[in-house]
């Protein structure tokens, strides 16, 4: 009888996490590639073999991998990643000429959200990089605001 209520609840246990993990997880392998090497799908490959790679390297990550600090003063795994998703945040705002706040604002807190929304934000940008021309990529800035404050960087190739 133990084992039988031991086995049900480890099904159910099993069955709850799968609902938290999204199945179709973007970059589970890398897109086939443009026919045409213009400039804007030349940032798309290098965008699609970065959200690859990510996807790869956080896969099965468990709480003690996130919490894994190689010294006092270094950064966890956790805000490590982290700040991967607000770089990311930054690479997707750029592809569409929008402004990246600075701390980014929604960065999300749990582990499965930052997996997910990090590899949407790059599945975004690589979406709005396709096909775009030298003359648009010249066109596109690196927006950082900053308490009322502005810069500007040139994306241009």
């Amino acid at each position: 009888m133990r084992l039988l209520i031991a086995l049900f609840i480890f099904i159910n246990i099993h069955a709850m996490a799968q609902e938290t993990i999204p199945p179709n997880l973007p970059y589970r392998s890398i897109p086939t590639a443009a026919k045409d090497y213009g400039a804007g799908n030349l940032i798309v490959r290098m965008i699609e073999g970065a959200g690859y790679r990510y996807h790869w390297a956080t896969e099965d990550l468990t709480a003690s991998d996130l919490d894994y600090q190689p010294s006092p003063e270094g950064k966890s795994v956790r805000a490590t990643l982290a700040h991967i998703y607000d770089l990311t945040a930054i690479v997707r705002n750029t592809s569409v000429h929008a402004v990246s706040t600075r701390p980014t604002p929604d960065t999300p807190t749990d582990w499965l959200s930052l997996r997910l929304r990090t590899l949407q934000n790059l599945e975004y940008a690589a979406e709005h990089f396709k096909h775009k021309t030298p003359e648009e990529l010249a066109s596109l800035e690196v927006i950082f605001e900053r308490g009322g404050s502005s810069l500007h960087f040139p994306f241009g190739i």
